[in-house]
């Protein structure tokens, strides 16, 4: 496992790493840092070592950097010595919120000026696009998070194009339509979108985003899903992303302003890590009640089970059936965790 001292600006923002890491988040990011250090060198900690660090955080394999499993726990309130008075809530909020954006706004530090090496800065580029298509509410409710944190640009496929995986269009022309300010349809597939958009649209783009999709794209359907293949396509170009989706239980209606506010935790949290070539994030949003708390965010595995397989034949014709939420389950995979109602987050690398 390769545990990251680099923490979200680039090593080119500050004189050396102390500087880096105390301009991020003051002396509890140096000192954690230090403790991480100490990890690499030395092994797992005793519980309890990492107390010097911070009051309830232990450092140990699930902390790679600050925003994996643990970063979420930690409070606002260690960072009191560099951000008095600010809201309190969770680190990814602070670390994602106006505090760091005003931080490099200001001009204090920079970040690198390449689009495909920078990590999460002040108002930087965010291409948006999905499968279910322009008009799609799920759409809608990644654009409305997408504002707190860059300027995004929409460039979406003019008509639904659900289970399309990568599918390029290759010898019929690909029609781009303008719909508004900063929003563009393809006639085309998801794929398409990322090239036309990344190429034509918007080349200085530092991330893009696709979905949230309506539905689950969990284990074996990120093989066949054109929300995901959108992200795969900007990755195999150099450009890295998040793919979103929403799990959909029976029974219960969408819930788009939920999935965003619940998109809206993963986001910084991901913007935050460095970024990797080949590597991407699949994010799967739980269908939970309308009472029921915020889910936690859990960093795990792909599911390696298929889908099942089961047909319905009539009149000639062959209609798959299978049941979506009984199929196998690997604990502690995606499928297991957004089912029991918790946010999945996967890392995806191609190469």
């Amino acid at each position: 496992m390769s545990l990251k001292a680099s923490w979200v600006v680039p090593a080119a923002a500050a004189e050396d790493a102390d500087d880096e890491v105390r301009i991020v988040g003051g002396e509890f990011l140096h000192r954690l840092r230090a403790a991480i250090d100490d990890f690499q060198k030395d092994g797992p900690p005793a519980p309890g070592h990492a107390r010097e660090a911070a009051d309830d955080v232990v450092v140990d394999e699930a902390i790679d950097h600050v925003g994996g499993d643990a970063g979420i726990d930690i409070r606002v309130e260690h960072f009191e010595e560099v951000a008095e008075g600010f809201p309190r809530g969770r680190f990814a909020e602070f670390l994602g919120g106006e505090w760091f954006n005003e931080m490099l706004c200001r001009g204090q530090h920079g970040v690198s000026s390449s689009p495909r090496a920078s990590g999460y800065g002040a108002r930087m580029k965010l291409l948006l696009t999905n499968d279910d298509g322009i008009d799609a509410p799920g759409l809608r409710a990644l654009l409305s998070v997408a504002r707190d944190f860059g300027e995004p640009v929409v460039v979406a496929p003019a008509t639904p194009q659900s289970g399309m995986s990568h599918v390029i269009t290759w010898e019929s022309g690909v029609r781009l339509e303008g719909r508004g300010e900063g929003q563009f349809a393809i006639h085309g597939t998801p794929a398409d979108c990322t090239r036309i958009g990344l190429l034509h649209v918007a080349p200085e783009t530092s991330w893009v985003l696709s979905g949230i999709n309506q539905g689950g794209n969990l284990g074996a359907d990120v093989y066949y899903s054109g929300t995901v293949a959108a992200v795969r396509e900007a990755v195999l170009h150099g450009w890295p992303g998040i793919a979103f989706s929403h799990y959909l239980r029976r029974g219960l209606e969408p819930d788009w302003e939920r999935a965003a506010q619940l998109a809206a935790v993963v986001l910084p949290l991901l913007l935050a890590r460095p970024v990797e070539p080949g590597l991407f994030y699949n994010v799967n949003l739980p269908h939970p009640e309308a009472t029921a708390p915020d889910p936690d965010v859990v960093f795990c595995p792909l599911d390696p089970h298929p889908l099942p397989l089961s047909y319905r034949h009539e009149n000639d014709h062959h209609y798959y059936d299978g049941d979506y939420q009984a199929r196998q389950r690997k604990p502690g995979a995606d499928v297991d965790v957004c089912f029991n109602g918790r946010i999945a987050v996967t890392v995806m690398r191609l190469f």
